[in-house]
């Protein structure tokens, strides 16, 4: 629960139409490891896209409310997650874990492979407030502990802090056009980048959590279908899932199927990116398209 005193918490509460009595409750729910071999010719998405972790926990915090104060209507409070409001804040002040230097939220028992789910309820619902264990310097920040750092291909951590302007992760959703620099670190990268968090020593010995199968995808795509598909056709693969957000449009794929190519130096597939190019109606996706071209062609020289 974040604490009631919360400037941020009264602030929030009080935008979403709540009485000042209400309260904040937030939680962070596991991801699956999903441990599929990486094949070439396919496009990777992280384990947090590979299923629909965000439905799924707002169809647990239903369940709660409806166990806790079924007494309650849909208009008396709020569940959310992925949302607009500022979620990692709010887990933050709840004592779910710290920042990491990564940007991310870091869990004593789960790491960073978790989902953060929230709700707004009514000042008379009773709520245990969770209180997080006192004096654990450990979990006060990441030490002297640099390999994310040395990780990240795009230089985005550092003493300084989190840029995410060199982070691949922004970048796969980023409607612009990609940074060279970017583009020669993307790698298989389709959507998601957890490099950062795969390197981690607090994501080393977490348990392992059960699969959901709610919009569950295989982890790679092919790169094949993502260049010839058309933009109906790829809303319709990805529909239901957390790969059919409203932001993660069918071109910004294409982009990053492209830029996978290239890194994987799939000469192969210059005649579906020409074509790709000749029909590009998206500066971001033009730009990809040639960069990739001068890149694929130059290794066949």
């Amino acid at each position: 629960m974040v604490p009631k005193e919360s400037p941020l918490a009264k602030e929030i509460i009080e935008d979403q139409g709540f009485s000042s009595d209400g309260q904040i409750i937030i939680a962070m729910f596991p991801i699956h490891r999903e441990n599929e071999a990486k094949e070439k010719g396919m496009g990777q998405i992280a384990p947090f896209s590979c299923r629909n972790y965000y439905k799924e926990t707002i169809n647990r915090m239903k369940l709660i409310v409806k166990q806790v104060a079924p007494q309650l209507t849909k208009k008396q409070y709020r569940l959310f997650s992925n949302s607009r409001l500022p979620e990692k804040s709010l887990a933050l002040e709840a004592g779910l874990g710290f920042r990491g230097k990564n940007s991310l939220l870091i869990n004593r028992s789960i790491g960073s492979r978790g989902v953060l789910a929230g709700m707004i309820l009514p000042g008379e619902i009773k709520v245990l407030e969770y209180s997080p264990e006192e004096n654990d310097e450990a979990l006060s920040n990441c030490g002297n502990c640099r390999l994310c750092e040395k990780a990240c291909p795009g230089g985005a951590i550092s003493d300084e802090g989190f840029c995410k302007e060199k982070c691949l992760q922004f970048w796969t959703t980023e409607s612009g056009i990609v940074p060279d620099d970017i583009k020669r670190n993307w790698g298989s990268i389709l959507y998601g980048c957890t490099i950062c968090q795969d390197i981690c020593p607090w994501n080393r010995k977490i348990p392992e959590s059960r699969a959901i199968d709610l919009g569950a995808l295989p982890q790679g795509i092919p790169l094949t279908f993502l260049l010839t598909a058309a933009q109906e056709e790829i809303k319709s693969y990805f529909r239901n899932s957390n790969m059919g957000m409203s932001w993660i449009t069918p071109r910004m794929l294409q982009r990053n199927a492209v830029l996978c190519a290239a890194n994987e130096g799939l000469s192969e597939l210059i005649p579906l990116i020409e074509k790709r190019l000749s029909e590009a109606k998206d500066p971001s996706l033009e730009d990809a398209c040639r960069w990739a071209l001068k890149v694929l062609k130059r290794d066949q020289d």
